[in-house]
């Protein structure tokens, strides 16, 4: 059994608690007008096709449900958690 993996604490947002998510992070009216992209496809994201959101370097990125971006969103992390920068 993988110990490292045993007590991870996931961080997440119920579609219903998006809204006011949005508002703390002063991105509602960007987001309620279309105007957040995703990171990896650049497609607009909708509250139909959010995946993920993401937090670094000070800023939200937004990662869409297309399985490529999910993909790469999968490598991201992997590569940010072994200092890669690819």
């Amino acid at each position: 059994m993988d110990t490292e993996n045993e007590n991870k604490e996931v961080q997440a947002v119920h579609e219903r608690d998006l809204e006011n998510l949005l508002n703390k992070l002063s991105l509602k009216d960007s987001f309620n007008a279309g105007v957040i992209k995703c990171k990896f496809c650049k497609n607009i994201i909708t509250k139909e096709n959010l995946y993920s959101l993401l937090s670094e370097s000070g800023a939200v990125n937004f990662i869409c449900d297309k399985p490529q971006c999910i993909s790469n969103f999968m490598v991201h992390i992997e590569n940010k958690k072994s200092g890669s920068t690819n």
